[in-house]
């Protein structure tokens, strides 16, 4: 990561966090960092030497890895709502058919009470 980024993104945490307390209205407790870890957390962003490529490479495998897993659940969300979709269509058809058949047989119904009275 470049300095320029790590600072920028440094500067937007801690302007988040300002906007938060700010917003909030309340004192809100720091958590409980030490000056020691506080100092490598600063050095770690700030660094313009990346110590531990293979932290980075292994978080690209898990997110590349999250994604791929996610499309393929959207892939078959897509597919369970095309056929969900299709069995609906396949419903409102057949009721359309009903009413016609209840009209249809209400008519008649009518017709033999009137050939009654």
């Amino acid at each position: 990561m470049s300095q320029n980024v790590k600072r920028a993104c440094l500067k937007t945490i801690q302007a988040s966090a300002k906007n938060k307390l700010e917003d909030s209205g309340k004192c809100v407790k720091k958590p409980r960092i030490s000056n020691d870890e506080a100092e490598r957390t600063k050095k770690w962003l700030t660094d313009e030497k990346v110590e531990d490529e293979g932290y980075w490479k292994a978080l690209a495998e898990q997110r590349r890895v999250a994604l791929e897993k996610t499309l393929q659940e959207n892939e078959e969300l897509v597919t369970e709502n095309e056929l969900l979709k299709a069995e609906i269509e396949h419903w409102k058809k057949l009721a359309e058919k009903g009413m016609k058949l209840a009209q249809l047989l209400q008519e008649t119904v009518d017709e033999e009470s009137v050939e009654d009275t």
